[in-house]
Parts: C-alpha cells; structure tokens; sequence
C-alpha cells in the first residue's frame, strides 16, 4: 500500500482510481505513438478510387475477351457437331465457362486462341477438329468439377 501521511494508508479505491489512471495515460500515449508514425492522414489512400475503378474495369473486360474466345472456339458449325457427337450439349460449355475462374479462363483462353488461328488458316480436318473440341470441352467441364 502506498503511504499518503507518515501514519496513513491509502485506501483500496485510490489505488484503482491511480491503475485506472495509469492504463488511460498508457493508453493515449499508444494511441499517439501510432497516429504519429502512420504517413499522410486517414483520408489519403494507398490507391485512389478512380485507379481502383479502372482496375475493375480492365479486369472484367479481361474477363469478358478471355469468355468470349473460349466460346468463339466452340461457336463454329463443325465444333457444335463434334460436342454433340461426343454427347456434350453446346449450353453446358457455355455455362462452364461463364463459371470458370479467371486464372482458368484466361489459361483457356489462350488455347482458344491458338486453335481457332490454326481453325481459320485451315490447319485442320474433321477428324483433329473433333478430337480438340471435345479435349476442350472436356478440359472446361472438369475444372468446374474440381
């Protein structure tokens, strides 16, 4: 106990009462330290919203080409009979692929791409064409299974 007079003792609530004390002066001297080492002030943002925006942006039109050539390699004539010799309905590719994630569809997309530069300059017969197009669809239909 901490002696007020030569005699005296202090009683139990003064001694909460100086704890209590010392935890909020402990604790505003925390508050100012950290306020006072975090750089620019609360309204500044590490990123703005116009770049953050723009990001979203680029983004989901990434998204949207990455979908769109992976369905371009599907949508000719030829493939649409290949998927339904192989029993693959065109509506199930079309939704797997809505479904995909971006690092899958854009990995796919690349494929995609890749055939339908060799499907247009002609690189392929019928029998390749099926064979690829089913690989495809099958590829898409297990990345969403798993």
């Amino acid at each position: 106990m901490i002696q007020l007079f030569p005699g005296m003792q202090a009683s139990r609530p003064t001694n909460v009462r100086m704890a209590a004390g010392r935890q909020a002066a402990a604790l505003g001297m925390v508050a100012t330290l950290v306020l006072a080492s975090t750089p620019g002030s609360a309204a500044e943002h590490v990123i703005s919203r116009e770049q953050l925006h723009q990001a979203v942006a680029e983004t989901q039109t990434n998204s949207r080409a990455n979908r769109s050539e992976i369905m371009q390699a599907f949508g000719s004539s030829q493939a649409k009979a290949a998927l339904s010799s192989a029993g693959i309905e065109y509506q199930q590719v079309e939704q797997a692929v809505a479904t995909l994630d971006e690092e899958s569809a854009s990995k796919l997309a690349e494929r995609a791409r890749a055939f339908n530069k060799d499907f247009a300059a002609g690189a392929f017969n019928n029998q390749m064409l099926t064979y690829i197009v089913i690989a495809l669809a099958t590829a898409i239909i297990v990345l969403i299974a798993v």
